[in-house]
């Protein structure tokens, strides 16, 4: 009997660069690809968290979220964020579950590693490759791309967000 078949998402490199130049992808240093999630597939704990993002709080990282998010990786395009805790069950942590929301347009941004800038040292360059490829597969791996962009957000969600999030100070 043979065994289950695995999909991944893969984005055409043309795409990628179509929308970098369109401002709807950031550079990237590590040209991660971004490709769309529904609010729908969100995890449970990410749909929360917007959800407490659009009524002012609780936030379960209180001095870190809706804090800066300084886009250093220029995985984003270029803009103000903010940054949000998604909590991962059983982690003893924050651990690396992200929500990042532009100010200006109330884009929702997700990621599930948020410290994905897997480094490595010593060997030679394919090494260091190989052990960054080994160490990827430990994340969760429907969620190891970089960042989604959140879709199927309703033009209300879209208001509420961008309402909330001009309330933080930057």
């Amino acid at each position: 009997m043979p065994g289950p078949v695995n999909t991944h998402v893969k984005t055409d490199p043309l795409d990628d660069l179509a929308l970098r130049r369109h401002g709807l992808l950031g550079r990237g240093i590590n040209h991660h690809a971004m490709v769309a999630v529904s609010y729908d597939q969100l995890p449970f704990e990410a749909q929360q968290t917007l959800a407490h993002i659009i009524r002012g709080g609780p936030f379960s990282h209180p001095n870190h979220d809706g804090g800066e998010f300084g886009n250093r990786f220029g995985d984003l395009p270029r803009g103000e964020y903010l940054e949000f805790t998604v909590p991962t069950p059983g982690a003893p942590n924050r651990a690396m579950r992200r929500l990042v929301v532009r100010r200006k347009t109330g884009q929702v941004f997700f990621t599930a590693c948020h410290y994905e800038r897997v480094g490595a040292t010593g060997g030679n360059a394919a090494q260091r490759q190989a052990a960054i490829q080994v160490h990827a597969q430990t994340l969760d791996p429907l969620w190891r791309n970089g960042f989604y962009i959140v879709t199927g957000l309703t033009v209300e969600q879209r208001n509420s967000i961008v309402a909330a999030v001009g309330l933080f100070p930057y």
